[in-house]
């Protein structure tokens, strides 16, 4: 028979864990600050990915400086981002006091960190946008201003010029925002979308972050010799608009910056408000009072309607100084128009003046000589300083306590799903009205439209827009190389053993899950040489007219006492594929009750040269799974059963009744004797049983021999004395012989004499069966609720009883055991 398969092999000479070979955080990234709320706190998304296997992923918050923030946890302990993360890639959220940190992330295996990396500066903050004309941005040959000297005052170095491939300036159409990369504003710094450097915004920041204590980012999408009539023709993104001094703005410019700034920056980070400087070009235009406040008006709802924020902030200077026929001047129509949109006015708070959420900013039209202004217009110099004051100044207790600032949209949350092939699923949630799959790198070359994008390795992200066109991108996914990414094992993959919860888990390199071996009393881990081998045949194989599923594994060890609970898993397709040559089902649903009860594990002992059916040269032992339950995290079946020693074990259904049903099979120590006990159910032509004993649960000789009932449908008891034995441990199993000399194997059990006597209360925790197990007669059974109350009294002469417990609610109980008091949890 052709087959394929997939080997493990492990050499230990110690436990061990798995390691990381990184862990990467793609979010949030460097720099960025994210608008807090007015209860100076903001909740962050925490993302990236990983390599290896870990049980979860924790972070915290570290002030980069005492007094900078509060460390998240308060306590400076660690919160779990997520727990279990899969396919490599892990998301989660946390609360965050406003202030400067460094974000620590870490991997978690076992309860030891196996991996960290950090963010050197994120923060929770304040977020504006400047926006207005050239005493809102400079440029037009007006010197600069400094740059911030605190660490804490950021922006995104971006300018719509000459950018992307594009010659000049690119209309609103067709600006293409790079990836955000957020850095530290200095002077020379373009303050996205439009800002020609620091201006003034450098010492406003400053001062913003001495007097708040927590970090600033700060936009600009302010354009030098705007009129307010520019910004209002352009709302309408087709809109052309021509300048008071003859240049037609590309289209749907001057306003398509901000709205890239509201669409872009603002939706990813959050905002407190717009800073709005403008006026001077309509003191030229001598716009009237009535035109200037229409303009306004439509500018700022303009603003709050395409993004979404209905009360969206805004902060409005009173300014109109220009030169115009050669002297300085100012413009009373369009301070007035100011005023009242801020309510300050002649009209007072009428609403057909006044806008809500707009606040009063400074005046500047008072300071205009040399020591304020080069030129009598703009300002430089020792003026930029004050305009940044003036700015802070009215950047009050007032303003923040009555002003709506704006959280982050978080980003996408993707979900990655591994298939049974080499593609891997992504999944975008619901709720946004396009979606776009992107390589990591790019934020613009579109792989994908669909919510659902199916790919092979590479780093991708995804962009999404709502109906509003608001856009914001998922951390960074990473899809490993070279992996067959299904949630369990499949053939060619690399493979390793880890070593976690007292368990052997056989994993392959990103984490599916292969086998576990759970070592059972009188056991342990195996530290030794393991060699396991997945097999996957082409199709159901046939073996001495049984059926057999296409998966099977092969266990080879050096270890000699091998009582472990080994879990394999399986995939439905694989057990559909075995129904359709079978006269018996295996499970075709998670609820079918008749396909798992008729589910076995053959299991073939020895050795064998390939692992193939009917290669092996030890005896078959049939074997009913203690569970088989679907596992809805590996979209797998979970088979469970005993293991008693290495070999190959197949699945299989019982199709031919056996001779006996055994119901128990225990052993305890009287001196220097054991005596075995145990019980059928039913009995079809048995004949009789074979006691083997072991030394070391490998090699068995036969001892004894009892005659079986032959035909019963009661319970049937059965003993057996083993004699004048030295102190130590004994392995024993039950060879089940019928009429016509086929035969089973029990379980193998463990039995020390020379050694304490002992009294077993298992499992704990218990859902169904509880049995008591003693090697000295138990009396009395007694079972008590925690508030004391007696809900079951037996009076025995026996060495194992059972109790169902399912009659019983999920608590705790107390069993009384001839005197002595065991604690179990029913669940």
């Amino acid at each position: 028979m052709k087959f394929k398969f997939l080997q493990v092999l492990v050499i230990l000479l110690s436990i061990t864990k798995i390691s990381l070979g990184q862990i990467s955080v793609t979010f949030p990234s460097d720099r960025a600050v994210f608008q807090r709320n007015n209860s100076n706190q903001a909740v962050l998304t925490v993302a990236g990915y990983f390599s290896g296997c870990v049980d979860r992923i924790e972070a915290r918050f570290i002030p980069r400086v005492a007094g900078q923030g509060v460390q998240a946890p308060s306590d400076g302990s660690w919160a779990i981002i997520q727990s279990n993360p899969v396919g490599g890639n892990f998301y989660g959220t946390m609360p965050v006091t406003g202030g400067w940190y460094k974000l620590e992330v870490r991997a978690i295996l076992d309860n030891n960190s196996v991996g960290s990396n950090s963010v050197e500066h994120v923060g929770v903050g304040e977020v504006f946008v400047v926006a207005g004309q050239s005493n809102a941005t400079g440029g037009d040959d007006n010197p600069n201003g400094p740059g911030s000297t605190d660490d804490r005052v950021n922006s995104v170095n971006f300018q719509n010029f000459n950018a992307n491939g594009y010659s000049g300036i690119a209309p609103y159409s067709d600006i293409k925002l790079p990836c955000p990369e957020f850095v530290h504003l200095d002077a020379d710094t373009k303050t996205a979308p439009f800002g020609n450097y620091a201006w003034c915004w450098g010492a406003f920041g400053d001062k913003m972050v001495e007097k708040l204590q927590v970090p600033v980012m700060i936009f600009n999408a302010g354009w030098s010799s705007t009129g307010i009539r520019n910004w209002q023709e352009t709302i309408n993104p087709n809109g052309v608009t021509t300048s008071e001094f003859s240049y037609t703005f590309p289209t749907g410019l001057p306003f398509g910056h901000m709205r890239v700034t509201l669409n872009n920056y603002v939706a990813q980070l959050g905002v407190r408000a717009i800073l709005w400087h403008q006026g001077e070009t309509d003191n030229l235009a001598e716009r009237t009072r009535a035109d200037y406040l229409k303009d306004i008006r439509d500018v700022i709802q303009g603003s709050r309607d395409l993004s979404g924020k209905s009360n969206l902030a805004w902060v409005v200077a009173r300014v109109s100084r220009f030169n115009v026929g050669g002297s300085t001047r100012t413009w009373q129509p369009v301070i007035d128009a100011q005023n009242d949109v801020i309510g300050i006015g002649s009209n007072g708070a009428d609403p057909a003046y006044k806008l809500p959420g707009v606040f009063a900013g400074p005046e500047t039209d008072p300071f205009y000589d040399i020591n304020y202004r080069r030129d009598e217009v703009h300002f430089s110099g020792p003026g930029l300083i004050s305009l940044a004051d003036w700015w802070q100044e009215k950047l009050n207790t007032d303003f923040f306590t009555q002003s709506t600032p704006y959280s982050a949209t978080p980003p996408p949350n993707v979900s990655v799903f591994r298939s049974e092939t080499a593609d891997v699923t992504l999944n975008a949630p619901n709720g946004w009205l396009n979606y776009n799959w992107l390589s990591s790198n790019d934020c613009h070359n579109n792989l994908s439209g669909t919510q659902q994008w199916t790919s092979t390795s590479g780093d991708f992200k995804l962009k999404v827009t709502d109906n509003l066109n608001n856009t914001v991108f998922s951390p960074a996914l990473r899809i490993p190389t070279n992996t067959t990414p299904t949630a369990i094992a499949n053939n060619n993959d690399l493979v390793q053993q880890v070593i976690y919860d007292a368990k052997n888990k056989l994993l392959a390199s990103d984490c599916r899950i292969i086998a576990t071996i759970d070592p059972q009393s009188n056991s342990g881990l195996i530290n030794g040489t393991l060699t396991t081998k997945v097999m996957i045949d082409a199709a159901p194989g046939t073996y001495l007219n049984n059926k057999y599923l296409q998966r099977h594994f092969d266990i080879k060890t050096d270890k000699t006492n091998l009582n472990s609970k080994f879990s394999i898993y399986v995939l439905q397709s694989e057990f559909d594929a075995f129904n359709l040559v079978s006269t018996t089902d295996l499970p075709k649903t998670p609820t079918d009750q008749s396909g798992k009860s008729n589910l076995r594990i053959i299991q073939f002992q020895g050795s064998s040269s390939d692992g193939s059916l009917g290669s092996y040269n030890g005896n078959r032992t049939e074997i009913t799974p203690s569970d088989v339950s679907w596992n809805s995290i590996l979209n797998s079946w979970e088979i469970s059963f005993d293991m008693n020693a290495a070999g190959g074990f197949f699945v299989s259904v019982n199709s031919n009744p056996l001779p006996v049903t055994l119901t128990r099979f225990s052993g305890y120590s009287i001196n220097q004797s054991i005596s075995l006990e145990w019980a059928t159910s039913s009995e079809t032509d048995a004949s009789h049983f074979i006691i083997e004993r072991s030394s070391n649960a490998i090699n068995f000789e036969p001892i004894g021999k009892v005659l079986a009932a032959g035909d019963s449908q009661t319970e049937k008891q059965y003993t057996f004395q083993d004699n004048t034995l030295q102190a130590g441990l004994y392995y024993y199993r039950l060879k089940q012989v019928d009429k016509d000399q086929t035969f089973e194997y029990s379980r193998i059990i463990g039995v020390k004499t020379g050694s304490e006597t002992t009294l077993k209360v298992y499992p704990n925790p218990v859902s169904d069966l509880l049995s008591i197990q003693s090697e000295i007669e138990i009396n009395s059974v007694e079972i008590f609720n925690s508030i004391g109350t007696k809900m079951h009294s037996e009076s025995l002469k026996s060495h194992f009883y059972s109790l169902e417990m399912t009659q019983y609610p999920a608590g705790l109980y107390l069993v009384k055991i001839n005197g002595q008091i065991f604690k179990i949890v029913k669940k």
